[in-house]
């Protein structure tokens, strides 16, 4: 079935059929696995994107060129890491 006949199909159900499909169709809410895993991604995203830019820094540094956007990008993903490990100020959200 194409999703032009899915569409009008769709468009044949009465509107409390249509809210029913849409709440039937969603995605169910992540388990703590998925979590864990999209949480190990972004830290190690950011932890592997600020050890290369900081080897970057220290390469350029030593052959006396300017770093400063390496080093930018270091500052940036420390301060990245630091704001998600921070406690949230208005509680458990």
């Amino acid at each position: 079935m194409s999703g032009n006949q899915l569409a009008a199909q769709y468009q044949t159900l009465s509107p409390e059929e249509q809210t029913a499909f849409r709440a039937s169709a969603g995605l169910p809410p992540p388990t703590g696995r998925t979590v864990n895993a999209i949480w190990l991604l972004v830290i190690g995203g950011l932890i592997l994107i600020g050890v290369v830019a900081l080897v970057l820094a220290y390469l350029l540094t030593n052959n006396d060129k300017t770093a400063d956007a390496a080093w930018a990008v270091v500052t940036a993903t420390v301060a990245g890491i630091a704001a998600i490990l921070v406690p949230s100020p208005v509680g458990n959200t």
